[in-house]
């Protein structure tokens, strides 16, 4: 949830270029947590953070636009979650995309820190 945050801070500060990487780093881990979700390796499941979205845009914690870009990045991640071949194959492909946007998330002036702690939460808790 940290990292469509901070897609929506990003574009209110005009730093469309970090935007964008805040965006990859969402998509990664929402397209984890739905193999994971496959691969009946669950923690917490899409409608679990659908629903914790919806009421941390109710408390005003979260910008509305939070729920779009979810529902967006879910249903793009939908069918590739259906496509899981039950071994590791898919899971190494996501933790090389996720080394590769923390690479260009630092790029864009992240520390390395920031952007690792929050790939790890979001991994963690996906």
């Amino acid at each position: 949830m940290d990292a469509l945050v901070s897609v929506s801070i990003a574009r209110d500060g005009r730093a469309p270029k970090l935007a964008n990487a805040y965006g990859r780093i969402a998509s990664v881990m929402v397209e984890t947590m739905a193999l994971r979700a496959l691969h009946g390796s669950v923690r917490e499941d899409l409608d679990t953070v659908a629903a914790e979205i919806k009421a941390a845009i109710e408390r005003g914690d979260f910008p509305a636009e939070t729920r779009s870009l979810f529902e967006a990045l879910r249903k793009r991640v939908g069918p590739a979650a259906g496509r899981g071949t039950g071994d590791t194959a898919d899971i190494d492909r996501l933790v090389q995309r996720i080394q590769a946007l923390r690479a260009k998330t630092v790029e864009q002036g992240c520390t390395e820190q920031e952007a690792l702690g929050l790939a790890k939460a979001r991994v963690g808790s996906g």
